[in-house]
């Protein structure tokens, strides 16, 4: 850079004058009242030195230097100002774009043998901002306190402190489910499972200690919704009311269909065998309802089924995934996020609230953030739409062998491609398409 400057702000020197227009070519060129205009040597001596450029620590800074050198200067020398400004500025959007790629390029997790399964849904879950805020806030919680600082964490060049809080995370799992101890390949939907259930069971313990500030579970307050049942004689029309909370929903892959299709295909009333209490008929149909919503709808599609011959494999069957996906058909809840106004007193409620029910519908975290909502997110009564924010993908034909990874988005649309350590810019038409037959668990954020 030094050169560079020294080169753009050194006089002339007798070569260079050499070089200048002869007698005939000034016959044409401006008189010598317009060459007074030119920059004298006192006016090069007014340009900065070696040692001014020394103190200035950016391309940036000497971009600016030029600028200020061209409006001075015309002719040659306002030329050569006006080329090496133009050379600075391509290399500083050049150290500017390097800069943002080092910045995703360091949030990926080393895999510590078989480990891609939970590398790829930590990566999803750490994509919810939300419920990142909430697992945050409950520094108790020992295994929300390691995710958390997982979380920080990726963002830092030290692969060993990512992965002595992967063995970390990886011990308290296993403590509570044996199957997790060894290095062996698992499903990734078994391992969120576990994850949720048990930040589910320490919050149970830590609602209950004294001292503590109020608890909100992160994990109902962003994933669980409630399934209305009902079930009803076709003989005597006697109604059974079953009510179960979940945290996500598998669906059966409908072939050449669309999530929308997998979905309808879930709530399709159907048929059972039981007895009826009153009548003794053997016949009933169930019909199923949302009751509440979840913040962030977690969707497994089944893609791993038993064949004819009892054997576990794996189906590769394309279905469209839509960026936006409304749950108005499935559900009973008639308000949204938008007509939320006051905080509810209770732990993890929130609005809306299914007609003529009592309980909460769209689940909200800690109470001083339903009003916040109340004023971002509004949709017209009954969409109850939601936004694609990860998709998690099960690389590979087989059952027994294959790879996970997970592609993310932020709140401005930018997708990231994590595969353990490697992670690369996508877009989110690649991920539908690429991702249509591999596709495991879709991960969407209420809008």
């Amino acid at each position: 850079m030094r050169l560079f400057s020294l080169l753009c702000f050194c006089p002339p020197t007798l070569a260079d004058c050499a070089e200048q227009p002869t007698l005939t070519d000034c016959a044409e060129q401006p008189t010598l009242t317009d060459c007074a205009e030119q920059p004298t040597l006192a006016d090069c001596a007014e340009q900065p030195t070696l040692a001014d450029c020394a103190e200035q620590p950016t391309l940036t800074d000497c971009a600016e230097r030029l600028v200020t050198a061209e409006v001075k200067a015309t002719g040659w020398f306002g030329r050569l100002c006006y080329s090496l400004k133009k050379f600075v500025k391509e290399r500083t959007g050049e150290d500017e774009t390097q800069n943002k790629r080092l910045v995703y390029t360091v949030l990926g997790l080393p895999n510590l043998r078989n480990m891609c399964y939970m590398n790829a849904t930590l990566q999803s879950l750490f994509s919810l901002q939300d419920f990142m805020e909430d697992v945050r806030r409950e520094e108790s919680s020992r295994l929300m306190k390691c995710v958390a600082e997982l979380h920080a964490a990726r963002r830092c060049g030290s692969s060993n402190k990512k992965t002595d809080l992967l063995k970390t995370l990886k011990k308290s799992v296993s403590e509570n489910c044996r199957d997790f101890c060894g290095h062996e390949q698992q499903d990734a939907h078994e391992f969120l499972n576990v994850l949720m259930s048990q930040m589910k069971e320490e919050g149970s313990i830590l609602s209950t200690a004294d001292g503590l500030h109020p608890y909100t579970c992160p994990v109902e307050a962003n994933f669980e919704f409630d399934l209305l049942s009902c079930r009803t004689c076709l003989s005597c029309g006697e109604t059974v009311h079953k009510m179960e909370s979940y945290n996500s929903l598998s669906v059966d892959l409908v072939s050449g269909g669309s999530v929308e299709d997998s979905l309808a295909l879930y709530f399709m009333d159907y048929e059972v065998e039981c007895q009826c209490s009153v009548c003794f008929a053997q016949l009933a149909i169930v019909e199923q309802k949302l009751q509440s919503l979840p913040r962030v709808l977690v969707l497994q599609l089944k893609r791993f089924t038993f064949n004819s011959k009892l054997t576990l494999v794996k189906l590769q069957d394309t279905l469209e995934i839509p960026p936006v996906l409304s749950l108005q058909d499935h559900s009973d809840a008639t308000a949204t996020y938008g007509d939320c106004h006051e905080p509810s007193s209770s732990k993890g409620d929130a609005v809306p609230t299914a007609a003529g029910k009592k309980q909460s519908s769209v689940k909200c975290g800690a109470e001083d953030r339903v009003e916040q909502y109340s004023c971002t997110v509004n949709q017209p009564a009954g969409r109850h739409e939601y936004r694609l924010t990860s998709v998690l993908s099960h690389i590979g034909a087989s059952v027994r062998h294959g790879h996970y990874i997970s592609e993310c988005a932020d709140r401005d649309g930018n997708w990231l491609l994590f595969d353990d350590e490697t992670v690369k810019q996508t877009d989110l038409e690649s991920v539908l398409c690429q991702r249509a037959s591999c596709a495991y668990l879709l991960f969407y954020e209420y809008r």
